[in-house]
């Protein structure tokens, strides 16, 4: 009757055991896909009648403060140019951007003069998204922000 009962207890620990192995490996997830962290970008004062061409360099830096890459936009005062925005994909370890502004062409006087820093330092969240939208009354300086 011992042996007997010892069988019983075995064959239930094994099935426990199958069933512990099928459920840990039928719960497995696949990896998360890592979203883009992206941002857009726009420029409204550009489609008013003071302002004809700039141009726009996007400078990136990681956590530490680091400079690591540079992008470029340029505006130019064209009526059937519909797509006022650009979207910028950015590297997965970038946190913030800092712009700096050329306007080439322009019939009022703006903030900041011909060319300067936009005063605030734009942050990103890793994987997400951040719209940017600068006008004429948006605020400058002649030194980089920090």
């Amino acid at each position: 009757m011992p042996n007997n009962l010892a069988r019983k207890i075995m064959k239930k620990l094994n099935i426990l055991l199958l069933l512990f192995i099928l459920f840990s490996f039928s719960c497995k997830k696949e990896p998360a896909v890592e979203k883009d962290t992206t941002y857009t970008f726009l420029d409204s004062s550009v489609y008013e009648e003071s302002v004809l061409e700039a141009e726009y360099i996007f400078y990136e830096y990681d956590k530490y403060g680091n400079f690591t890459t540079r992008s470029f936009l340029t505006y130019k005062k064209i009526p059937e140019f519909s797509d006022r925005s650009r979207t910028f994909t950015v590297n997965p370890n970038i946190t913030h951007i800092k712009i700096f502004r050329k306007l080439s062409s322009f019939t009022i006087s703006l903030p900041g003069g011909k060319e300067a820093w936009i005063s605030e330092i734009f942050y990103l969240t890793k994987g997400s998204h951040k719209n940017i939208t600068v006008n004429r009354n948006t605020m400058t300086q002649s030194t980089e922000p920090f």
